[in-house]
């Protein structure tokens, strides 16, 4: 347990891998919050649920981030998830089919320096940016669907495809693609 702690910050020169169910209240004591923050030598990979209150979860990898668990925070809460964060280029972002990222309002932030697959991103009223530095944004199979009051996707290459449409719900959106790619 963490208890007390205001802060959990877990870095590796490998790979970081959640493998059971983290909720940041329980494990720093149960009438406290934390900030999460993990950072990666190379891969991320969420298997499993991580939760918070009010509080900034940050997922930092060189390469690779999979989530494969539900991500999220309630209240002000804000999502960071950075692949390829020492930029060189090769991080990929990839989200299970069935997952979630979400707040109930606090900003979200995607990224990668490769491909991004997207499943379910939402934030209800707050903003929300979704990024792939060197390659294209994909949808999940099955479909993905990205929910905010603010939407900005940038991509250098394409932005979804004609067999993998990105849903949306949102009040104002701004697509980008920088270098060469469709929307």
């Amino acid at each position: 347990a963490f208890t007390g702690f205001n802060q959990i910050y877990l870095q590796a020169t490998n790979n970081i891998t959640i493998l059971t169910p983290f909720d940041v209240p329980t494990a720093v004591g149960a009438s406290g919050s934390a900030n999460l923050k993990l950072e990666a030598g190379n891969d991320i990979n969420v298997n499993a649920a991580i939760s918070s209150v009010n509080k900034t979860i940050e997922l930092y990898a060189n390469n690779n981030i999979v989530i494969a668990g539900n991500v999220s925070t309630t209240g002000s809460g804000i999502l960071t998830i950075r692949a390829d964060y020492d930029n060189s280029g090769v991080g990929t972002f990839a989200q299970s089919a069935g997952t979630a990222i979400l707040t109930t309002g606090g900003a979200i932030t995607v990224s990668s320096g490769g491909d991004a697959t997207l499943a379910s991103i939402s934030n209800g009223s707050g903003s929300l940016s979704v990024t792939s530095h060197n390659g294209s944004l994909y949808s999940q199979t099955g479909g993905s669907m990205l929910t905010a009051s603010i939407l900005t996707v940038t991509a250098d290459n394409n932005i979804g495809s004609s067999s993998s449409s990105i849903g949306t719900n949102v009040t104002s959106i701004t697509a980008n693609s920088t270098v060469d790619g469709d929307i």
